[in-house]
Order: structure tokens, then C-alpha cells, then sequence
């Protein structure tokens, strides 16, 4: 009697073994695809950072204005994280996360706090600044046609204000840049921004990139912070105007000198020409002494009355020239000394 329930027993026994076994294996399989799922989800977003951190594939060639991205395009400035867009553009991952963080917060700050003011229309004017970096340069590029074709490219400053400013590096080619708008370089001239390059030359030979950066922005950020002075506003034209002076100057000088050359050129003609018409007209008519043009010392001659011949013979002599002829033969008909 015992024995059909031990039998029973069995079976319900074997039932829930294998629904174990059962469920084991659904719950394997389950976190099988979840893992895989995730490992999947991982290879997405790997391949999506991966442009921003590791160099891109054509920029072992180097960069140009052209193939550089804009900055709008937030992954392939290697700034995914930001809101809107990036002011630091660094495609080839030269700068920590980090750094370029504090890079975007600064600039942002100048953007926000300081205010420059147009000359003539007396509009005030945000301070918009963008760094870029590159591992390297296309060939034939330099780092000032650089920075300039991408400061063009992206519209930094707003329209006839100028009050944009680029920072740019080419790590492998060990060249930078600094390109600044009319209006912003009130504040920062080009002999300051020549001052920030220099200064920060010591972190870069030393291969301290990111420190040079933070360096050069927060002596940029601290100038663009001052007022501009009367010489940082009007000393390019005063030197402009007194340079444009000189050489006008100089100019008028040199013609005046030569108009007075040009007149002593022409009197010292006439009078060669009236003494030779003399002295050949005191020749001809036999005159006895006659006067060496160049020495003026009397010499014999055959011939006599040249005073008076040669005195008759030009009717047509001028003022000056008779008063010439007299000074050197007399005013008679006789013989000069």
C-alpha cells in the first residue's frame, strides 16, 4: 500500500526538480542576453567617444581650415558633454577632460562679465574667445593662416565689431597663435599676446601642455579685464599718423631739393651757353684777348674789337645775360679785362 505513494512521491519530486532545473536554465539565459545586451550598449558608446579621445583617422596627415570641425560639432571637438557648443575645440584629445573644463569656465566668465565698447557706434560688445588645438598641421599651413582661416570659418566676434579672440597650438609643430579682432585688441595687442606666448614657451618645452593652457587663458582673462589706457586705445594711430608724417616730410623735402637742384641746373646752362655764344662771337671778330670759359684768365688772340663784335652780334641776349656780357668785356666797344 505504501508503495503508490512513494511512487507519487517521485514523480512530484522529479516534476519540481526538473521545473528547477528549468528555471535555472531561463535564468541563465536571461542574464546571458542582459550581459550581452550590455556589452553591446558598451561597444555603442565606445565607438561614439572614441573620435573625441584617440586622434582621428585623417589627422595623422595633419589639419586644415577645411576638414577642421566647427564649433558646433561638439564630438568632433572632443566636448560631448557640453550643453550647446564648444569654445574648445581639441579633436586629436591633446588636454585632460579636466583642463578643458576649466579652459571652457573661463572663458565663458570673460564672456560674461566683461564688455567692450565700440569706438563709433558706442555699443558694447561680449568678449567671445575660442581655443583650438591640433596635434599637427597639414604641410604649407602656418600657425597664423591657421588660426585666422579658422577664426573666419567659425564667425568669432559679432559682425564689424572685431571683438573675437583665437588661441591656437600645433603641438607637433610647436607653433601657436594668437588672433585677436580690432576691438578686442584694444585690450590685448598683439605685443601682449606676444608677452602671454613667451610666457608660457618654459611649460611647453618642459611637454606641460595642459598648464601651459590654463597659464595662458588666465593672463588673457586678466587683461581682458583692464580698461584699455589712452596709448593701448590711440597708440597705433598716433605712431601710425607720426610715421605717415615723416615720410610725407621727408617726401616734400626731397622734392623741394630737387626743384632747387633742377633750377641751379638750368641758370648754371644758361650761363655756359651765353659765355660760349660770346666768347666764339669775340673769336670770330678778330678780338685780341678772349677769356678761357673755365680758368677765366685772358688769353692772345689774333683778332681785335671782340668785345664790340661780340656785343653786336647777340641783339637778342637777355637782361641777365648783358649784364653778364658787361661784367666780363665792359660796356664800350673796347676790350675787357
Amino acid at each position: 500500500q505504501d508503495r503508490p505513494i512513494l511512487v507519487s512521491l517521485a514523480k512530484m519530486l522529479n516534476i519540481q526538480r526538473t521545473r528547477r532545473v528549468n528555471n535555472s536554465l531561463l535564468l541563465i539565459v536571461i542574464l546571458q542576453l542582459t550581459w550581452l545586451v550590455m556589452l553591446l550598449s558598451s561597444s555603442a558608446a565606445a565607438e561614439e567617444i572614441e573620435p573625441a579621445s584617440q586622434p582621428r583617422r585623417f589627422s595623422t596627415d595633419g589639419w586644415d581650415v577645411e576638414s577642421f570641425p566647427m564649433y558646433t560639432e561638439k564630438l568632433l571637438c572632443g566636448r560631448p558633454q557640453v550643453e550647446r557648443f564648444s569654445t574648445v575645440c581639441d579633436p586629436d584629445g591633446l588636454l585632460p577632460r579636466d583642463t578643458a573644463n576649466s579652459l571652457e569656465e573661463l572663458i565663458e566668465s570673460m564672456r560674461k562679465d566683461f564688455r567692450l565698447q565700440h569706438p563709433g557706434t558706442q555699443k558694447l560688445h561680449d568678449v567671445q574667445m575660442a581655443v583650438v588645438l591640433v596635434k599637427k598641421m597639414r604641410t604649407g599651413m602656418t600657425a597664423e593662416k591657421f588660426a585666422e582661416g579658422v577664426y573666419d570659418k567659425w564667425g568669432l566676434g559679432d559682425v564689424g565689431a572685431g571683438n573675437g579672440i583665437l588661441f591656437f597650438i600645433s603641438q607637433d609643430d610647436r607653433k601657436m597663435h594668437i588672433k585677436t579682432g580690432t576691438l578686442a585688441r584694444e585690450r590685448l595687442s598683439d605685443g601682449k599676446a606676444r608677452d602671454v606666448l613667451a610666457d608660457i614657451r618654459p611649460l611647453l618645452r618642459q611637454g606641460r601642455l595642459p598648464q601651459a593652457m590654463e597659464k595662458a587663458v588666465l593672463r588673457i582673462h586678466k587683461l581682458m579685464s583692464k580698461e584699455p589706457s589712452f596709448w593701448d586705445r590711440w597708440g597705433g594711430t598716433i605712431v601710425g599718423s607720426a610715421f605717415g608724417a615723416a615720410v610725407l616730410s621727408i617726401i616734400k623735402y626731397s622734392a623741394t631739393r630737387q626743384r632747387q637742384y633742377d633750377r641751379a641746373t638750368h641758370a648754371l646752362s644758361l650761363i655756359e651757353s651765353t659765355r660760349g655764344a660770346a666768347l666764339e662771337a669775340s673769336r670770330r671778330s678778330g678780338d685780341s684777348r678772349w677769356q678761357c670759359p673755365i680758368c677765366l684768365e685772358d688769353f692772345p688772340y689774333l683778332v681785335t674789337h671782340a668785345a664790340s663784335a661780340a656785343h653786336n652780334a647777340l641783339p637778342a641776349l637777355s637782361r641777365g645775360s648783358r649784364s653778364l656780357w658787361t661784367r666780363l668785356f665792359g660796356s664800350g666797344g673796347g676790350g675787357g679785362g
